[in-house]
């Protein structure tokens, strides 16, 4: 039971970080992408890469943090201070400059 509630947490993250949501308005303000062919084209790329890149980092991810001798625990704080300076812009200036 443990092992099905691990993967469902791991699965949650994945689509948590992948946002599969906030990606398609980019994918539909593609130039082209209203032709069915463009359409399949672009969806055959991104189902490739996006598993192929979240494989490839959850593999060499440790590998690159020790040859920069940076922990998990550094990479949080970091990421934290990332997102604490994006919601910062953005209460001051009402959408994060980060995002242009």
């Amino acid at each position: 039971m443990s092992i099905i509630i691990d993967v469902l947490v791991m699965t949650a993250q994945l689509i948590a970080i992948v946002d599969p949501v906030g990606a398609l308005p980019i994918m539909v303000s593609m130039p082209g992408i209203d032709k069915p062919e463009v359409f399949r084209r672009a969806l055959r790329i991104i189902a490739i890469a996006v598993p192929s890149l979240l494989i490839i980092f959850a593999v060499v991810g440790p590998y690159i943090l020790s040859a920069f001798n940076i922990s998990i625990a550094d990479f949080r704080i970091a990421g934290g201070i990332v997102l604490l300076v994006i919601g910062i812009d953005t209460l001051r200036e009402g959408a994060p400059r980060t995002m242009a």
